[in-house]
């Protein structure tokens, strides 16, 4: 048999499905469930009510559990089923039940009065059961587990339902069993052949470039390392005066190129000096610490690229940054001797140089070709 009452346990944690005045919802003393329902304590009258459908020639079990707290006499509690036809009239009283002021059981001693009534037949012409319950006077009254079931005459309706004992304590756990050995793995399948690479998807656009975030601190330069003694520049020779240029005389004919010479052995090379020793490399100045990196700003979506326009004029190269000093040079070690040098052989008469040839008429230049119109400059991205 089912409730027809909405939300009759209020565990809906509200008044869903009920009508109301001066009533609550209380989580600290419950009939069952999580929530029940209570008349505010310091107004002298509150009430629920609730309309639900029903059929004509049958009765009604109606049941609630009812209860209030503090010392003072619980107030007068009053409930009444009203039978009413299908366009909302009054057409019959189905219960009507008074508890008289201080007959309700305190709720700090979890004792509940659970109230179980039933009705009066239901008219011929009924077609809703409307439900109130109400308190007359100050004072709290709590309300929980309100239900409505229909039953035909003759059929007694089922009993509430007892207090349910206690649960027993839990046993306790069993020992968990060894866990077994892993078995050992397979042998992995061989790797079927790779399938045929899909043609690559058009390229999406570049959506627009995000601002560049704030660049963080520089870091401190480290100090700069001891610069090496310069060695001693030697001194320069002095120059001799130049002579005045003579009057070019006429070129000769050139005479028949005599034969070369036998070259003449070639000297000893001496033997190479010992290489001296290399200087110590300056010590390297300490690296400064690296500054904190700036938040990296949020990247944009990069904008559709732009078809490329002619390249511009190449910017001016930067100024060069100062070159660290150069750590000292070792001393240089002594040069070793140079070899003797073999006596040069005797020169062979220079031939007549051959009359040139008369230099061919140069050939016209062509016609430069006409230059292209330059293509429109792509949107910048």
């Amino acid at each position: 048999m089912s409730n027809l009452i909405v939300n009759g346990g209020f565990e809906t944690g509200d008044l869903t499905g009920w009508s109301s005045a001066y009533t609550e919802i209380n989580s600290q003393f419950v009939h069952t469930g999580r929530y029940s329902a209570q008349f505010a304590n310091t107004i002298p009258f509150a009430f629920l009510a609730q309309m639900v459908p029903v059929t004509a020639g049958q009765s009604l079990a109606f049941q609630v559990s009812l209860g209030t707290l503090g010392i003072e006499p619980s107030p007068q509690v009053s409930m009444q089923i009203l039978f009413v036809n299908d366009i909302g009239e009054q057409i019959g009283t189905g219960l009507d039940v008074v508890i008289v002021p201080d007959n309700l059981p305190n709720l700090v001693f979890n004792t509940w009065n659970e109230i179980y009534q039933t009705t009066h037949q239901i008219p011929s012409d009924g077609a809703f059961a409307i439900i109130i319950i109400s308190k007359t006077s100050f004072g709290p009254v709590l309300i929980d587990d309100v239900s409505i079931v229909e039953f035909v005459n003759g059929i007694g309706v089922t009993g509430p339902t007892g207090v349910t004992g206690s649960t027993g304590p839990t046993g306790p756990t069993g020992i968990t069993g060894s866990t077994g050995s892993a078995g050992s793995t397979g042998a992995t399948g061989s790797t079927g052949p790779t399938g045929v690479t899909g043609s690559t998807g058009a390229t999406g656009s570049t959506g627009s470039t995000g601002a560049t975030g704030v660049t963080g601190a520089t870091g401190v330069t480290g100090s700069t390392g001891v610069t090496g003694v310069t060695g001693v520049t030697g001194s320069t020779g002095s120059t001799g005066s130049t002579g005045s240029t003579g009057a070019t005389g006429v070129t000769g004919a050139t005479g028949v190129t005599g034969a070369t010479g036998v070259t003449g052995a070639t000297g000893v090379t001496g033997s190479t000096g010992v290489t001296g020793v290399t200087g110590a490399t300056g010590s390297t100045g300490s690296t400064g610490v690296t500054g904190v990196t700036g938040v990296t700003g949020a990247t944009g979506s990069t904008g559709s690229t732009g078809a490329t326009g002619v390249t511009g004029a190449t910017g001016v190269t930067g100024v060069t940054g100062v070159t660290g000093a150069t750590g000292s040079t070792g001393p240089t070690g002594p040069t070793g001797e140079t070899g003797s040098t073999g006596s040069t052989g005797v020169t062979g008469v220079t031939g007549s140089t051959g009359v040139t040839g008369a230099t061919g008429a140069t050939g016209s230049t062509g016609a430069t070709g006409e230059t292209g119109s330059r293509g429109v400059t792509g949107v910048t991205g």
